[in-house]
């Protein structure tokens, strides 16, 4: 289930401060760092995410995978990039991209 923060306060405060509780939650940012520098997890793709997440972030790239598009998949660094190119039969992303175009020229 997401939330905004907004509505997760909301709901918050209307609860005992004494009651035990079990949560997880991400933002944009957490999983971003599933993603090249400089690209972010696109709206439809982060909501897929959260509709889908179970809480274990040592899931949470195989639940990535399972929301974005495997063709930008970077199969050198492990990292997704919405901007990445297949070469050479290999989907690679802008950063790895650059370092195999200097190495083929």
């Amino acid at each position: 289930m997401s939330y905004q923060v907004k509505d997760l306060i909301e709901r918050l405060s209307k609860m005992p401060p004494d009651t035990l509780l079990w949560s997880s939650w991400a933002s944009k940012e957490d999983v971003n760092d599933y993603f090249v520098e400089g690209c972010e997890i696109s709206d439809d793709d982060f909501t897929a995410f959260i509709e889908s997440f179970q809480g274990d972030w040592e899931y949470a790239a195989e639940t990535i995978s399972d929301c974005v598009d495997v063709k930008f998949y970077c199969s050198v660094c492990a990292l997704f990039d919405y901007n990445a190119k297949e070469i050479a039969d290999e989907i690679i992303c802008s950063k790895c991209g650059e370092e195999k175009d200097l190495l083929t020229t």
